[in-house]
């Protein structure tokens, strides 16, 4: 199993879940990839999408996917740029929490299991 950590910074749930569950169903079915999972947590500026998929994938692969499903293009640059010369995947991290330079509390993740259930429910959904 392989787990996708999808950075979505749009508040607009419904925008996101249209974005998402589309290029999923496109990419997973040209790719033959078989979603298995998702979870939704609420962010200070949009969305962590953790999407889990069959099989294992390389970090390019990962990085890759994420890309095409909708997570935010810089952070996948600079993911790329962190593990193409590194063999583990520690590099691929959404931060539950992330604080300013003085410890401030910026943003903390928020689970949403509703939205969760959307998100899956259109991600498995067949298309007529």
């Amino acid at each position: 199993m392989e787990m996708l950590k999808i950075d979505i910074d749009i508040k607009d749930f419904g925008k996101v879940r249209s974005i998402i569950t589309n290029r999923c169903r496109g990419v997973f079915a040209i790719l033959g990839i078989k979603p298995i999972g998702c979870r939704v947590f609420g962010t200070a500026k949009g969305y962590h999408v953790y999407i889990d998929i069959e099989g294992e994938y390389s970090s390019f692969d990962v990085c890759f996917l994420q890309m095409a499903v909708g997570s935010d293009y810089k952070r996948e640059t600079f993911n790329f740029l962190r593990f193409k010369n590194s063999l583990d995947k520690k590099w691929n991290v959404l931060f539950a929490k992330k604080y300013d330079g003085q410890g401030n509390l910026l943003s903390s993740e928020i689970e949403e299991p509703i939205l969760s259930k959307l998100l899956w429910d259109g991600i498995i959904e067949k298309r007529g």
